[in-house]
Parts: structure tokens; C-alpha cells; sequence
């Protein structure tokens, strides 16, 4: 058998044994009393009332004794299964897959690109147009010209882009 005590597997061997034991036991014993009780009904036994509950009981203990065992051989039947339709599924989507996550990909490249394009007024924190040289809603200038080259920068630039003087304030 494979390492057990890796997964804590065998920690309950006393109780599984004892109800490995006990419940075909008490199982039998329960089957034995109802057909005595059903050959005897008419002589006023009772016995068939008691082996019901017997039966019940012995059913239960029983099949908790071997519920692992069943779970690990239900999963040594259906997990191979699962597995292969998995893959054959799978088998057909990936270059799809791919595609998808390809263009998922760009178009978030595009969104944060759009985004970061977004101009905002310095002053009011209004939205402004690609071509604006003034705020709409403020007239604040959107520009700064540089007094050596005459080049346009960002308001809030400190140096100009073009020649590398320093802005006037």
C-alpha cells in the first residue's frame, strides 16, 4: 500500500477495524432478526421491529468502515477520466486561448495608453482638449514659453524641453 502516513490516512486503523468488524456483525444480525420476525409474525413476535433498526445500524457502521477505501478507489476510477477530457478538451483551445489573452492584453495596453493621454488643468482639474492652450473652464494658460528658444512646455515644467533653460515661474 502507498505511504498512508503521508496523508494521516491511518490515524483511525483501531475504529476502522472495529467497524469492519461490528458492522457486517450487527448487519447480519439485523437481517437474521427481521426474517425470524417476518416468519413469526403471526406467533406475536417482535423481533422483526428490533432487527430494523440492527439493520440500519449495521449498514452504517459498515460502510464507514470501508469509506476510504471506496473514496480512494472511486478516485483511482474517475480521476483519470476527468483528467483526460480535461486535455482533450483543452487540447483544441489553446492557440484560442492564446489569442484571447493576446488581445486582452492590448487592448488594456491601449486603455492605459488612452488614460495616460487624458489632460487635466493644473488649476481646476478639469479635463482638457488635445489642442488646448488655455482651460476652458479656468483660462489658466496650458503652456509656458521658453524666453530663450520661444519653445511651448507643460505649464508645471521646470526646464525647457527643447534647449534645457530654466522656465520663468
Amino acid at each position: 500500500m502507498e505511504d498512508n502516513n503521508k496523508y494521516n490516512l491511518n490515524e483511525k486503523s483501531k475504529a476502522r477495524s472495529t467497524l469492519r468488524v461490528l458492522g457486517p456483525v450487527v448487519l447480519v444480525l439485523g437481517i437474521a432478526l427481521i426474517i425470524y420476525g417476518i416468519s413469526n409474525m403471526f406467533n406475536g413476535s417482535n423481533a422483526g421491529f428490533i432487527g430494523i433498526p440492527l439493520t440500519f445500524v449495521g449498514s452504517v457502521m459498515t460502510l464507514f468502515g470501508y469509506m476510504g477505501s471506496l473514496a480512494r478507489y472511486s478516485a483511482s476510477q474517475s480521476v483519470p477520466v476527468a483528467k483526460d477530457v480535461t486535455n482533450y478538451m483543452l487540447d483544441g483551445t489553446k492557440e484560442s486561448i492564446g489569442l484571447v489573452a493576446g488581445e486582452i492584453s492590448k487592448n488594456l495596453h491601449q486603455t492605459q495608453n488612452q488614460k495616460s493621454s487624458i489632460k487635466y488643468c493644473s488649476a481646476c482639474h478639469e479635463e482638457l482638449a488635445d489642442e488646448a492652450r488655455f482651460c476652458d473652464h479656468c483660462g489658466v494658460p496650458l503652456f509656458k514659453k521658453c524666453t530663450k528658444c520661444n519653445k511651448e512646455n507643460d505649464i508645471d515644467a521646470i526646464y525647457c524641453q527643447d534647449c534645457g533653460a530654466k522656465l520663468e515661474v
